[in-house]
């Protein structure tokens, strides 16, 4: 059974993906306190584009970011594989791909404790280890490039100089000295980019001086005789060598803002040529391998994005890509900064963008419009007021998608989004109180100031630091302070009365847009803005008291320290980046990784009554303590819990057998080592092998060589570790495939058991459907394995009603795992109802008896026994549950999204697809379950209801069959549910079958 990671961007959210398909680096045990910073997974990058740039293969787009992140997209789909991070901070929208494709090289600058260097970084572009690091500027790096044959780096520097490097060694080969005492040098090199490029015999490098020239540096001599000067004493800010060496391109700035072609021989000097039509501000301009094209990234006056592609032979046009907010689907372009242009010239790339806005968009170079726009998914308008709702438990946005008049709403206090209408159910920015009123400065002002006025007379008037235009964010916090914001992130409160500076309030990236005080007692502030981070401050607090992001229907917010809340699958839209020194790259970790110690939402949702975490926190411990629940130890944030270094190391000798070589490692000052297990395609092994765990109080902070020696199933596997730390963090090494050549001789089998209760002794209300739906998935699955490919048919169990007791699907579950094999797929199907009481979830049977929390625990399924009895599978499990159909049971909350938390969690790596999330009720029409008949539908014929799959193999894995259900049960009448998917922490996707296919 073939086993990838796939996800369908255009309907399934793509966040958190990047983390199942790259496992993270894993640091040595910390003998310092670790640099933790947060990241935001957005699908897409949340800073300005700096390049583009096709593998030579055409396989892969790679694009790098001023948000310190270097993104791979696959062609043509342009769907995300990974996301390449530095250590240190690189402008990784200044990077560049070897001519194998293979490494990315990063400008940036790395912090020791006694000097910041600056340097360059080489990374695997496969799995972004650090490869090499340049060690040598003493300054800001400029740029950089490769020469044609991969050999060699050259540099600039705002240091002054020009570099040449050995890659494969990282030494310096040559430094040429910029002579600073030529006209305006000083000045250019001061302020310019310096921008490179390598003749194509590797020979010559062409550098900007910014004195008004280009020069062509002998890397022989070391010497640059030959000078490229810009006409009427512009400013060359940028340059490029074609592939055949007959042409050097060079753009301007300047009283002549053009792009000119410099046509010459290799040998000799370069002779002015054609200057290119119609383009102005141009940012780069990349030749095609064949040299006789010219692709030009450029903007007009009002900030366009535009790309040019231009005949070289003739300096003529040949085509113009001009993406505009009328082509539906593609928003408002601003500013192309990068282009790109595959090797075969089929496909374009231009990107840039700014405020929010930053984009990628691709093109057939023979078509104007573009094929693909690939971006971070925003999920409110720029320049939208947020507002608080009327009780001051929650925050109010202008949605993407959202109806006109009506605003999206996050509750603090339950934890849920909602529509609410616009009027009169919002409490937006205040721009009057006790008598006054805030107004803007006239525009021409050079100050950008707001006025406090009162009676018509100015009382006090607030000049904004960093701004570039008239500020729009600002709001009264009660009748005596003012908010106002800059556009470079961060905002202020002034007294109304003086206009002093009270507070500077730091942590956005990018402009804040709207800024709003909650009613009553103006207790909070609420701002939001280009980074698409919603934040609430105390307005006596300059760091942030709860932050919000949205992905789709998944969400998290979370403390400044860590501590959060989140959808099923938001603790995968936020990560932690690790520092591991200069010459290593950082570990991520997503928040989902820390759920033990830091997913609280019963802090969270105390926060805004009592206004400080720690109250938050007491509060929450009281609540635990007295339900007498376990209260997990507070304090210390991400620090104090970072995950345990693991690796392994395998015997292949005696095949089948193997022997696996386990080391673990704390990457906390507190933290030991509490369990040490391997896994084999991402499941534990059966019977309680392959795990060693300590007694409390004998934790070691380190594990040497632990070995395990066991037989493998024949065919392609993957073997892993895994390790918990003492407080339950879990630390995953990497991955080893392992391949038995003789292969395995009968096809995996698909198991089913599916549980349908509709009619219920003691629990009421009864469903209608929920004993159709189970024999509609079984039938369905039936008809999957008869007509793909990938299993054969194994164990069916189908229990109905009075059927399905507790104890009939307990002894159902253990007929199940007797049967399974590893390479096999079992199904575990349940309709009916589900809940949740003092922390733990149950599905509750037939002859469930919901009268106290004991008598629960004793006739219906508890959510442990569960996970015990399915993590011992040795085989991918499935788990679909359709049991929100009545939301509450009892008065108890619908539990849904805590079993699918659960038996995800790394010890039992189940896959879950619920039907809706926890708050929300599974819609039943046409005498089923609406996600039910839609996941059958999948299933029974995927290929006649247009299900997504691959169509090279015929393969349809589980992030298809999610995809399709997502998009068909949202698109479904009344449909107000959100069906998803939970996947394990790193686990591959599985196949669920494989369609026939003619090739």
């Amino acid at each position: 059974m073939r086993r990838i990671v796939v996800c369908a961007a255009l309907f399934f959210t793509p966040v958190g993906l990047a983390h199942t398909a790259q496992q993270p680096a894993q640091p040595p045990a910390a003998k310092a306190k670790k640099s933790v910073a947060l990241t935001i997974d957005a699908g897409g990058h949340t800073n300005s584009i700096g390049k583009v740039l096709f593998t030579p293969d055409g396989r892969y787009l790679v694009s790098g970011s001023s948000d310190h992140t270097v993104r791979v997209w696959e062609m043509p789909g342009g769907r995300p594989v990974r996301v390449l991070n530095t250590p240190g901070h690189g402008d990784c929208g200044r990077m560049v791909l070897s001519p194998d494709g293979r490494t990315v090289a990063v400008p940036g600058h790395y912090n020791h404790p006694d000097r910041r260097e600056n340097v360059v970084y080489l990374l695997s572009l496969a799995d972004g280890k650090v490869e090499q690091v340049l060690r040598g500027h003493t300054r800001l790096i400029l740029t950089v490039v490769y020469s044609a044959d991969g050999k060699r780096i050259a540099t600039s520097s705002h240091d002054g100089t020009v570099r040449i490097w050995d890659p494969a060694t990282g030494a310096e080969v040559l430094a040429h000295k910029v002579n600073l005492d030529e006209p305006g040098a000083g000045s250019a090199w001061h302020h310019g980019p310096g921008e490179l490029a390598f003749a194509p015999t590797g020979g010559r490098v062409a550098y900007i001086n910014q004195d008004g020239d280009c020069r062509l540096l002998n890397l022989k001599t070391g010497k640059a005789p030959v000078r490229l000067a810009p006409p009427d004493k512009s400013l060359h800010t940028g340059v490029v060598w074609s592939p055949d060496g007959k042409t050097i391109a060079t753009w301007c700035d300047g009283k002549v803002s053009e792009c000119r072609l410099w046509t010459g021989d290799e040998k000799g000097g370069f002779q002015a040529g054609a200057s290119l039509p119609g383009v102005a501000g141009v940012s780069e301009a990349v030749f095609s391998a064949d040299s006789a094209r010219l692709l030009v990234a450029w903007n007009e006056n009002t900030n366009h994005h535009r790309g040019t592609l231009f005949n070289v032979a003739t300096g003529k046009k040949v085509i113009d890509f001009t993406p505009t907010e009328t082509q539906k689907g593609f928003g408002d372009p601003l500013v192309a900064r990068a282009a790109a242009l595959s090797a075969d010239g089929q496909w374009a790339a231009t990107a840039g963008g700014e405020v929010g806005t930053n984009e990628i968009y691709l093109w057939k170079t023979g078509s104007t419009v573009p094929a693909r726009r690939l971006a971070a998914r925003a999920w409110f308008h720029s320049g939208q007021n947020v507002a608080w709702t009327p009780d001051g438990t929650g925050v109010a946005w202008t949605a993407i998608g959202s109806e006109k008049g009506q605003l999206r709403a996050f509750d603090f206090a339950t934890l849920q989004v909602k529509d609410v209408p616009r009027k009169g159910a919002v409490w937006p920015a205040q721009k009057a109180a006790g008598g006054l009123t805030l107004e803007r400065l006239d525009p021409a002002n050079r100050y950008f100031e707001t006025q406090v006025v009162k009676d018509g007379k100015v009382q006090a008037r607030i000049a904004v630091p960093h701004a570039s235009h008239v500020p729009a964010a600002r709001t009264f916090v009660g009748p005596e302070r003012v908010a106002v914001a800059g556009d470079w992130g961060g905002f202020f409160l002034h007294d109304a009365k003086t206009g002093k500076l009270i507070h500077e309030f730091k942590g956005p990236v990018g402009a804040i847009e709207t800024i709003a005080a909650s009613p009553k007692e103006q207790r909070f502030l609420a701002t939001a803005g280009a980074d698409q981070t919603l934040r609430l401050w105390h307005p006596d607090r300059n760091i942030p008291l709860l932050n919000l992001y949205m992905n789709g229907p998944d969400w998290i917010t979370w403390l400044p320290g860590g501590y959060y809340a989140a959808s099923p699958n938001g603790d995968r839209l936020i990560s932690w980046k690790v520092d591991n020194g200069i010459d290593r790259a950082p570990s991520i970790y997503p928040a989902e990784q820390f759920k033990a110690r830091l997913h609280r939402p019963d802090v969270i949702s105390r926060l805004l009554d009592v206004a400080t975490p720690a109250e938050a926190f007491k509060l929450a411990n009281a609540e635990l303590a007295k339900a007498g629940a376990p209260v997990p130890r507070s304090g210390g944030g991400v620090e104090s819990v970072l995950p345990p270094g693991v690796t392994v190391g395998i015997n292949r000798a005696k095949l089948p057998t193997v022997t696996v070589t386990v080391s673990a490692r704390s990457a906390a000052a507190d933290q030991k080592i509490k369990s040490v297990r391997v896994m084999v395609d991402g499941r534990r092994l059966p019977n309680g092998d392959g795990v060693v765990e300590f007694p409390p109080g004998q934790e070691p902070a380190a594990v040497e060589g632990k070995a395990w020696t066991f037989e493998l199933p024949p065919g392609r596997h993957t073997v892993s570790a895994l390790a918990r730390s003492t407080d339950d963090t879990p630390g995953f090494s990497d991955p080893v495939e392992v391949l038995d050549p003789a292969g395995a001789a009968e096809r995996p089998a698909v198991h089913v058991l599916a549980v349908g209760v509709s009619q219920y002794q003691k629990v009421r209300p009864n469903l209608s459907f929920a004993h159709t739906d189970a024999v509609r998935v079984k039938d369905a699955f039936a008809a999957c394995v008869r007509g793909g490919v990938a299993y054969r048919a194994g164990e069916v169990a189908l229990l109905r009603n009075a059927e399905g007791t507790r104890q009939g699907v307990l002894d159902s579950l253990t007929a199940a795992r007797a049967k399974a094999k590893a390479g096999d797929l079992f199904v575990f199907y349940f309709a009916g109802h589900g809940t949740r009481d003092g922390g733990e979830f149950f599905l509750l049977t037939h002859d469930t008896d919901p009268a106290t929390g004991e008598t629960m625990r004793k006739t219906a399924v508890p959510g442990s026994e569960l996970r015990a009895r399915l993590a011992d599978f040795p085989c991918q499990v499935l788990v679909i549950l359709d049991a929100c159909h009545a939301g509450a049971v009892g008065g108890l909350p619908a539990g849904a999204d805590e079993a699918a938390r659960g038996l995800a969690d790394p010890d039992v790596r189940v896959a879950v697809m619920c039907a809706a999330l926890g708050h929300e009720t599974a819609k039943e029409a046409n005498g089923a379950g609406v996600f039910t008949a839609i996941l059958a539908r999948a299933l029974e014929d995927g290929q006649k209801a247009g299900v997504f799959y691959d169509r090279a193999t015929g393969e349809l894995n589980v992030y298809h069959l999610q995809a399709f259900v997502y998009q068909e049960v949202v698109r479904s009448p009344g449909g107000a549910q959100t069906p998803y998917l939970r996947m394990p922490l790193g686990h591959p996707a599985f196949t669920i079958t494989q369609f026939p296919t003619t090739r």
